[in-house]
């Protein structure tokens, strides 16, 4: 897994015109798509955590971008709410979204086996 600042690129391309994205989380299953600092593939898993600035950017630009480029599986942690949003592109290539309370463990699909453990990530006191 790769944290950011890191670059995915590009993720969607139109005619002279490519987007690419910083993931706050994501895999890399081909290392040889790595070039210096950038990822020149779709990711399989994707994990991004909201603030109230790109909240609206998370939800539904990268969401639209991450399921047309074809990332498996996509997860939206929402710390204030407590939620994770968790979406796997089904058979037609579109996101099947769920709710999933972050007080418990949650399974990576696309990672059979794999798991993260939620478990009191928010008992812990808040610095500052």
């Amino acid at each position: 897994m790769i944290m950011a600042p890191f670059d995915v690129y590009p993720l969607y391309k139109q005619g002279n015109e490519e987007t690419f994205v910083q993931p706050d989380i994501f895999t890399v299953c081909e290392q040889s798509m790595l070039k210096e600092n950038r990822y020149l593939s779709a990711p399989r898993f994707i994990i991004e955590a909201l603030s109230p600035a790109n909240r609206s950017r998370d939800m539904m630009t990268k969401y639209t971008l991450y399921m047309t480029a074809g990332v498996k599986e996509y997860w939206i942690i929402d710390p204030a709410d407590k939620i994770l949003y968790k979406s796997l592109l089904n058979s037609r290539n579109v996101y099947n979204p769920t709710e999933i309370e972050m007080n418990k463990a949650a399974a990576i699909d696309t990672f059979p086996g794999v798991t993260v453990d939620f478990t009191g990530v928010f008992d812990l006191p808040r610095l500052g």
